[in-house]
């Protein structure tokens, strides 16, 4: 069973003279993988119902970061620019926030935190900056619960995108279904109007453009 987490950039405008107002000329979406869970189990028929049995094994691994927390070349600086110039080991990750286990959940679960990191600077314009950085690349047996593992303090800058949690429950036939419900998310969002055109000036087409980028993260079963 595997997870993908991905980040997306969007660039759109819209008319906010119109009611509602309507989104017009969007640009293609950049996305790019910054994350995968992968998790094995096994189920058993017990008094007539199909349940995960303990431990279940979960890995959790970041495309831009390194275990230690090292920026490794994925992230922002390669797709975009924005809010200023950016570094080349800004990297992408996911880490580990929360988990319940088997033995203690009818539906164990494992809550995952997407952050982009930088090293050597600090996120002094931008919000929501992890007060702990969980690891980057994962793995663990959940029975019950597992304490979370953090890197050294000062190790990293990483900003918070938001927090998926990941369950787990056994079907009808013994299979196990995976789900995603979002905690909470967090994108960077950014809205600039655009000038009036000269004509707007006499009353001829004057309309309220607004030019939006957003840039949050995803996560689908694969």
């Amino acid at each position: 069973m595997d997870v993908t987490f991905r980040a997306r950039f969007e660039r759109y405008t819209f008319d906010k003279t119109m009611v509602p107002s309507r989104e017009f000329d969007r640009r293609p979406d950049l996305v790019w993988r910054i994350g995968k869970l992968h998790a094995e189990g096994t189920t058993c028929l017990h008094s007539g119902t199909w349940r995960i049995l303990a431990p279940m094994h979960i890995t959790g691994s970041s495309e831009g970061l390194d275990g230690a927390g090292k920026g490794i070349g994925m992230g922002r600086a390669k797709t975009i620019r924005w809010w200023g110039a950016m570094q080349p080991d800004w990297g992408w990750g996911i880490g580990r926030k929360d988990s319940k286990g088997p033995l203690v959940a009818k539906k164990p679960y494992v809550e995952v935190v997407q952050m982009e990191c930088v090293r050597g600077m600090l996120w002094s314009t931008l919000e929501d900056v992890l007060s702990l950085v969980p690891m980057p690349n994962w793995t663990f047996d959940l029975g019950k619960t597992v304490a979370t593992k953090f890197l050294p303090k000062d190790r990293m800058q990483c900003r918070d995108y938001g927090t998926d949690r990941v369950s787990f429950w056994a079907r009808n036939d013994g299979t196990i279904a995976t789900g995603i419900a979002s905690q909470r998310w967090n994108p960077l969002y950014e809205e600039t109007e655009r000038p009036p055109p000269d004509h707007a000036a006499i009353g001829f087409g004057a309309r309220g453009l607004i030019d939006v980028q957003r840039l949050g993260t995803e996560a689908n079963v694969e």
